[in-house]
């Protein structure tokens, strides 16, 4: 039983709630190693345009140890995973006009995100010469537009595609990293919870999202998703070390504890208007952010002695 619900009947249609009671699920408890994790999201690449590519660029070479002092090098050498958290791609790669056309009018002409697939590409191949990269595909990405979304096509990545190291993987995604159990979302359920209730906070619908047991509670009224008969691919069977959640205004972090296990809720920024990597030690659980800015400020000098 997922929850019980005990109401009654009010006037109008509406529920008179007298009580929830909701599903006691498992918690298994785990150590993590001295290893960490990185978190991007909302790259929004979009081809020529986009002034944060370089700032990008400068986060993939931090990753890979090749950017920084040795103290930004030795921390570089601890990641164990990088996730990409949806929205590689901008809205503006995705020309709807497109698809109401006859296709003979647009045979010949390039989609949007031709370029914009090169340039994720480019900096998902460096990123897993150096450590293994899991990408998501969100909202704007040319993914199945409903939950949960399946994997971007590898041939989308001629490149990154060679390594082994790089997965491109579901939304929503579990996996398991340094002795941690970890839930990923690209953002699309919290945003939904946010415009079809009281909560604003995204850390505390993450909060509900575990207490509920449950990271897609408006699927598929307000929220399309495939349809399932026997079981429902959104419900949590075990509380995860650390859930995420991509493509957020801000970055936010909390710590709580549920039946017995301390859970890291984590609220990943969008890259392309924060230029914010989030880095988690999975050991101690606490998660930081790396700014990186590619704006080079020169001042105005004297002219040099002749």
């Amino acid at each position: 039983e997922f929850r019980r619900v005990l109401f009654r009947s009010a006037k109008g249609g509406n529920f008179d709630v007298k009580e929830l009671i909701y599903p006691l699920i498992p918690a298994e408890q785990s150590q993590g190693e001295n290893v960490s994790l990185c978190l991007l999201s909302g790259l929004q690449l979009q081809g020529t345009e986009g002034d944060w590519l370089e700032a990008a660029q400068l986060a993939v070479d931090w990753i890979c140890g090749s950017a920084g002092g040795p103290g930004d090098q030795e921390a570089a050498a601890q990641v164990e995973r990088v996730i990409l958290a949806g929205d590689s791609l901008a809205e503006s790669t995705r020309n709807l006009d497109d698809l109401h056309r006859a296709r003979y009018l647009t045979a010949t002409k390039d989609a949007g995100s031709i370029e914009a697939m090169h340039q994720l590409d480019d900096l998902l191949v460096q990123l897993a010469g150096s450590v293994n990269v899991d990408l998501l595909p969100g909202e704007n990405d040319p993914a199945t537009g409903i939950l949960p979304q399946q994997p971007l096509h590898k041939c989308m990545f001629p490149q990154a595609c060679a390594y082994p190291t790089f997965q491109s993987v579901t939304n929503p995604y579990n996996c398991a990293v340094g002795g941690r159990d970890i839930l990923v979302l690209a953002g699309q359920t919290v945003q939904d919870v946010e415009m079809n209730s009281d909560l604003t906070n995204p850390i505390d619908i993450l909060e509900k999202f575990v207490r509920w047991g449950h990271v897609a509670p408006t699927c598929p009224d307000t929220l399309g998703c495939y349809p399932t008969y026997t079981t429902d691919p959104f419900v949590i069977e075990t509380i995860p070390d650390l859930l995420i959640a991509g493509n957020q205004a801000e970055f936010a972090q909390k710590k709580l504890t549920v039946n017995g296990k301390e859970v890291l809720l984590v609220a990943v920024p969008k890259f392309s208007t924060s230029k914010l990597v989030v880095q988690v030690d999975l050991k101690s659980l606490d998660a930081s952010v790396i700014e990186f800015s590619s704006t080079l400020e020169v001042s105005d000098s004297p002219e040099p002695n002749k």
